[in-house]
């Protein structure tokens, strides 16, 4: 049987190591095709790091087609509240436009280092400190990369239309395209990040991109503002190409421009890729480096492979196709437990019908000083799931384990996210290592979801 450009492609996903979780590929408007990775599953959201920024970009254009306020608004009109005696006149310019291009004006190395630099949650005292900050490059011209500025633009959203970037998207868009049950991570003031922080199926991603492809009209209704659709995908300034070539094309309002049409783009290899030429969108979700050339990886292997079928058009096989990660390799006993301590972690294994029980016990003192715990469910020659409270939020976790020797070895897929850890418990020693260290400084529980809302 010929091997279909599916599997083609999967094979090389796999084969570079970029640890893929979703395909999904979209052409003339239906799904022709779907590789999954078990446990990645489509009943969880996942994290879509900086793919939230567009979702945020296109409630922007739904706040300024109702007349909440314009594109050329500068940040000091609209929050008056957070310019201080230290707001210069450059900063007192930045515009809506500006900020959506990424081109606040804030050089790299003052995103870079305090008080900018992202390293804890941000509430109104930071939206202070970055009207406060005053741009060492030219505003709507210079590129940087810039978390804040697009949290800034959810703040303006939700103080000038009196709901959120969430309510907005999920009211106008998710909903009229059928989308399931979605969370947003918030900030210190319960304004959704903008920036990052988004938990959605990657189905429902292909949705939103399928809407993008379609010019912002779904079933005859538009449901996207045309100015804001046209503006969105076109450059508006160069880019640094700091990634990678794909990353050096120029970038629209909150999406980067790519060398095939453009595309939503988080961190460890989140992708929504809206490929015009050929009338598709390709969704693809992994676990790759952040390092330069890692996530270039995983766009060539599509432009590669996916491309040139695309254009010849792909034979529809719309029904998913399943892989499985790997699960640990080890033996069972069920009269053995352990425990180990690494940093200001406490693990426990235990044996039960199922595999292993394990409790994990953290003291998180990143802001402040708070007791966490998780009780996993690890499987023994299969992923076995959990779905964890913590506080308000949660955690998805999908476990493999088995004894090697006189270690025990277990694979923790935060299945509500890209990442995955492995833990290793030795009679003299503990450690845990990610395949990639999540942004997030708290790590594991750095990755805490609100509870889904449908």
């Amino acid at each position: 049987m010929t091997e279909s450009v599916l599997d083609i492609t999967a094979n090389a996903l796999e084969k570079a190591g970029v640890h893929p979780h979703r395909l999904i590929v979209r052409q003339h408007g239906h799904v022709v095709g779907r590789r999954r990775w078990a446990p990645w599953s489509s009943e969880v959201a996942s994290l879509v790091y900086s793919c939230s920024k567009t979702f945020t970009s296109a409630a922007v254009g739904i706040a300024v087609d109702r007349g909440a306020f314009g594109y050329d608004d500068t940040l000091a009109e609209l929050l008056p509240a957070s310019c201080t005696e230290q707001t210069g006149p450059v900063a007192r310019s930045i515009t809506v436009r500006d900020v959506l291009a990424m081109a606040s004006g804030h050089s790299p190395e003052q995103l870079s280092q305090p008080p900018l630099a992202l390293s804890r949650i941000p509430n109104a005292q930071t939206a202070k400190l970055w009207l406060g900050t005053e741009p060492a490059g030219r505003p709507g011209v210079d590129f940087a990369y810039n978390n804040l500025g697009t949290w800034m633009l959810s703040r303006i959203v939700r103080r000038h239309t009196g709901v959120d970037i969430d309510t907005i998207i999920t009211r106008e868009v998710l909903e009229p395209l059928g989308c399931g049950p979605h969370s947003w991570v918030r900030d210190a003031d319960g304004i959704p990040l903008g920036f990052s922080g988004l938990h959605i199926d990657a189905e429902d991603i292909g949705r939103f991109a399928q809407l993008l492809l379609d010019n912002g009209i779904h079933d005859g209704r538009r449901l996207l503002p045309r100015e804001w659709v046209e503006q969105h995908r076109v450059k508006h300034v160069e880019s640094d190409g700091l990634t990678g070539p794909e990353w050096g094309l120029g970038y629209g309002w909150q999406t980067w421009i790519s060398s095939h049409g453009y595309r939503l783009d988080g961190a460890f290899g989140q992708f929504a890729l809206i490929i015009p030429e050929v009338d598709a969108v390709v969704v693809t979700t992994n676990e790759v480096g952040e390092g330069p050339g890692d996530k270039q990886t995983v766009l060539q292997i599509i432009w590669d492979h996916l491309l040139p079928a695309l254009s010849e058009g792909i034979t529809p096989e719309p029904e998913e196709v399943v892989r499985t990660v790997p699960t640990v390799s080890g033996t069972f006993d069920s009269a053995r437990s352990i425990q180990g301590i690494v940093d200001d972690t406490h693990i426990i294994v235990a044996p039960c019908a199922d595999g292993w029980a394990m409790s994990w016990r953290s003291t998180q003192s990143h802001d402040e000083t708070v007791e966490t715990s998780l009780d996993v469910a690890i499987g023994h020659n299969r992923w076995l799931t959990s779905h964890c409270r913590v506080g308000d939020g949660s955690l998805d976790i999908a476990a493999s384990g088995g004894w090697q020797a006189n270690t025990f070895v277990a694979k923790l897929n935060i299945i509500s996210s890209p990442h995955g850890l492995t833990i290793q418990i030795a009679p003299n020693a503990t450690t845990i290592r990610w395949n990639c260290d999540p942004l997030d400084p708290r790590g594991l529980f750095g990755l805490i979801h609100p509870e889904p809302r449908q």
